[in-house]
C-alpha cells in the first residue's frame, strides 16, 4: 500500500512542480534578451513579474495537496496507507 501511495503522490506533486517550474522557466528567454541588450530596466522588470508570478500561482499549485488531503479516507483506503500521499 504505501508503494502505491507514493506512486499517486508523486505523479500530482511532478505535474503541479513541472507546471509551475515552466511558468518560471519561460522567462529567462526575456531576461537573457534584455540583459543582451542592455536593458537593465527590463531585467528589473522580468525578476519582479518572475516573484508576483510566484507569489500569484503557489496557491493554485499548493491547493491540490491540501485539498487531496481528505481523498485516501473517502476512497476506503487502508488506514496504514492513508498518511503517505500527502504529508502535509
Amino acid at each position: 500500500m504505501p508503494i502505491g501511495a507514493v506512486s499517486i503522490s508523486s505523479g500530482i506533486f511532478n505535474v503541479l512542480a513541472f507546471f509551475g517550474g515552466g511558468l518560471l522557466i519561460g522567462l529567462d528567454t526575456l531576461v537573457a534578451q534584455a540583459f543582451g541588450a542592455g536593458k537593465r530596466e527590463d531585467c528589473h522588470r522580468s525578476l519582479v513579474n518572475g516573484i508576483y508570478l510566484s507569489l500569484v500561482m503557489s496557491p493554485f499549485l499548493d491547493g491540490p495537496g491540501l485539498v487531496l488531503r481528505p481523498a485516501p479516507a473517502s476512497l476506503r483506503i487502508d488506514p496504514s496507507g492513508r498518511a503517505s500521499p500527502f504529508p502535509i
